[in-house]
């Protein structure tokens, strides 16, 4: 970067280089311009769009590049890979925390960044052929942290958005990296591929009497990298591994008590860790973090209750119908914002989400952040429409700023998504979901000149439903959007009421109910 900068002549200045800093965050800031806050209250207006803006300009500083631009002109990267701290051609990347970042950063950045995300993708397959397998929090190299291997999702999506990786050659490196997570089975104690694998492919998930932790959270997020995986497969004519992943992906039935309510209150029924030989642990506590053994990562049963964005429908009828999850989830964000202190004992988290959250719904860290969009598949939108607006207006704060762990800009690319009315539920899907826009109008500038204007004309604090929503004068009522349609552009319009069943009157007019 020296080199680069001051064999400029005449070498560049702080100032020449402030200021070119500057403009350069400027476009990066422009590329969603919000036309009309959706008050009419001045100070809130003006907080609302200060949230706005520093969220996306946190959500697009991640993850970063190391490299770097060589005498010659072309780009090149120490390897952190590299156990002889070689230089190799090309773009790398860093400071991406997969297991937070694949729920919201890259689906964000590929709709209003795409030359940015590409970027992200190349210089994660470089990684790859540098180390044999992706990394999962590079810091700048693997660090190991977190369950299971979410970089999958993100390499996934990647492949099945189309306009990314254009050479044949890196779909098929960008497909046998995330294959090779989802089937090599590695020893006890390594930091590559994923913990525990050997036991998930033969039991379907990962057993309380195994050796690795995260019984019920790593088995979870195992199946939805798998899920992702196999639309992959799909896409690239791998129907065996399709199949295969497919069939993993939908065992989490197997953890799904229907009876089990760990001193709750209302709706029973949460996903719980077996041991090896099927049977379920019976002292569960609903509200213990960590659970009594480490098998809820960062959070208790009861965030981790639907955590099958992959199913909602099949997550619903588990419950006993749509009606009964539609009640489990209102639960969710009603009762008492208490804990108990598992394996996991007192951390920030559970701080964070008494303080600043509300009911057990915990914002504050990622493993609910879909939640409040699984309420379409259980045939109440207008429930998660309603707390989606509570969220944006109660999680994010003027002063106080996010409600826990920004992690790399995860959280903040929730609320710039959330805030349009859009969310990828499923990484590798087709769509991105509808939820409830904050602003009246807004205005996205994609690839090739096009815009998409986002309408929600007399949005206002009393009106979080979507009464309709349609795609350039096309009724929406399955409530999302193909992520290549928005990409052509146009009017996103939304009509907003205060009337819940008039959502939900909407969305049951729809002409047939696609899957996920």
């Amino acid at each position: 970067f020296l080199h680069s900068v001051l064999s400029r002549s005449p070498p560049l200045c702080f100032a020449l280089l402030f200021g070119g800093g500057t403009t350069v965050a400027l476009k990066v800031l422009s590329a969603i311009e919000v036309e009309r806050p959706s008050r009419n209250e001045d100070a809130k207006d003006t907080e609302r769009l200060d949230l706005f803006y520093s969220s996306m300009y946190r959500a697009s500083i991640f993850p970063r590049s190391l490299a770097e631009v060589a005498e010659n002109g072309s780009l090149v990267h120490y390897s952190p890979y590299d156990s002889m701290g070689a230089t190799f051609p090309g773009e790398i990347m860093t400071d991406s925390g997969f297991w937070d970042a694949y729920r919201t950063l890259y689906q964000l950045t590929a709709l209003i960044h795409p030359e940015q995300y590409h970027k992200s993708i190349k210089g994660w397959l470089n990684a790859y052929k540098e180390q044999g397998w992706l990394p999962g929090w590079p810091s700048p190299g693997e660090r190991g942290a977190m369950a299971s291997t979410m970089q999958d999702c993100v390499i996934a999506d990647a492949i099945l958005r189309g306009d990314v990786l254009q050479d044949e050659g890196d779909v098929q490196l960008a497909y046998e990296a995330i294959r090779k997570n989802a089937f090599t089975v590695m020893p006890v104690g390594s930091k590559k591929g994923r913990a525990g694998l050997g036991d998930y492919i033969a039991l379907g998930y990962l057993p309380e009497d195994g050796d690795n932790p995260n019984q019920v959270a790593g088995t979870l997020n195992f199946m939805l990298a798998d899920y992702s995986i196999a639309l992959a497969a799909q896409k690239l004519g791998e129907e065996e591994d399709a199949a295969a992943l497919f069939k993993r992906a939908a065992n989490w039935r197997l953890l799904f008590d229907k009876t089990a309510t760990g001193g709750s209150v209302g709706v029973p029924g949460f996903l719980k860790a077996k041991f090896k030989n099927g049977s379920f642990v019976t002292d569960f506590d609903a509200f213990a973090w960590g659970g009594g053994n480490n098998e809820y990562t960062e959070a208790s049963a009861y965030q981790y209750r639907f955590y099958v964005p992959h199913d909602p429908q099949g997550l619903a009828q588990a419950y006993g119908g749509g009606e009964v999850m539609c009640r489990a989830l209102e639960e969710m964000m009603t009762t008492p914002a208490s804990f108990h202190l598992g394996y996991w004992g007192l951390h920030h988290e559970q701080v964070e989400m008494a303080r600043n959250c509300f009911g057990q719904y915990e914002h504050n860290n990622q493993p609910v952040h879909h939640v409040l969009y699984m309420a379409k598949g259980a045939g109440c939108p207008s429930l998660g429409q309603k707390w989606l607006r509570t969220t944006l207006d109660t999680a994010y704060g003027y002063k106080t700023g996010f409600s826990g762990d920004e992690d790399n800009g995860e959280m903040a690319s929730w609320f710039v998504l959330t805030a349009l009315g859009l969310y990828q539920l499923v990484p590798g899907s087709d769509y991105y979901e509808i939820g409830s826009p904050l602003f009246e109008e807004a205005t996205l500038r994609l690839a090739g000149n096009a815009t998409l204007s986002i309408l929600a004309k007399g949005n206002r604090a009393s009106t979080p439903y979507v009464g309709r929503v349609e795609l350039n004068g096309e009724p929406l009522a399955d409530l999302r959007v193909k992520y290549a349609d928005l990409l052509r552009g146009g009017v996103l319009n939304f009509t907003m009421t205060s009337d819940a069943e008039s959502a939900e009157r909407f969305y049951r007019g729809r002409d047939k109910r696609l899957q996920p």
